[in-house]
């Protein structure tokens, strides 16, 4: 799995679980990250196979909005389709969203369909807030949608420094 999944779990699996309850749900299956979170931590893949295209979210957005009305927030860990429609769930119960922005957006929509730039600037707009990985990250998304700039943060993903100072000792696999 990519960086972003790695982190999302160790994010997770680090919440004081007597002040957080996070149940996890994917829009598509991700078989990989199963096995990285704990068993305490519900993880639930809503599409799978041919039907894990974001489109097929909107199928099934009665589904998404019956989850979410049974959390407090709703925390759109993954870039582009998925924090879409998280927004658009956002709206439609009303619980706030905090997306998670791991992506330089203006770089994406330049190679992505054109439905992607037209989807953000609609969407991204409903956001509660975005904890932007990078201060690129975050001047990026800034610059791509104003009427977000003010709910933009900065938060470093962590690294662990000990960990790498250690593996650099390490002879190459």
């Amino acid at each position: 799995s990519g960086g972003a999944g790695a982190a999302q779990c160790e994010l997770l699996t680090a919440l004081d679980p007597s002040r957080f309850a996070p149940s996890v749900y994917y829009l598509r299956s991700r078989l990989d990250l199963i096995a990285r979170f704990p068993a305490v931590i519900p993880m639930t893949c809503i599409c799978a196979g041919r039907h894990s295209r974001p489109w097929h979210a909107l199928t099934i957005l009665p589904r998404l909005c019956a989850i979410a009305l049974r959390h407090d927030a709703i925390l759109a860990m993954q870039d582009f389709a998925p924090t879409y429609i998280s927004a658009l769930v956002s709206r439609i119960t009303r619980r706030p969203v905090i997306a998670w922005a791991h992506t330089v957006f203006g770089e994406v929509q330049s190679r992505a369909p054109w439905w992607y730039g037209a989807a953000g600037r609609l969407l991204y707009p409903y956001l509660t807030s975005v904890l932007a990985v990078s201060a690129g990250v975050a001047a990026d998304l800034r610059e791509a949608v104003p009427a977000l700039s003010e709910r933009v943060r900065v938060l470093h993903s962590p690294i662990d420094i000990a960990r790498i100072r250690l593996l650099s000792t390490l002879p190459l696999p």
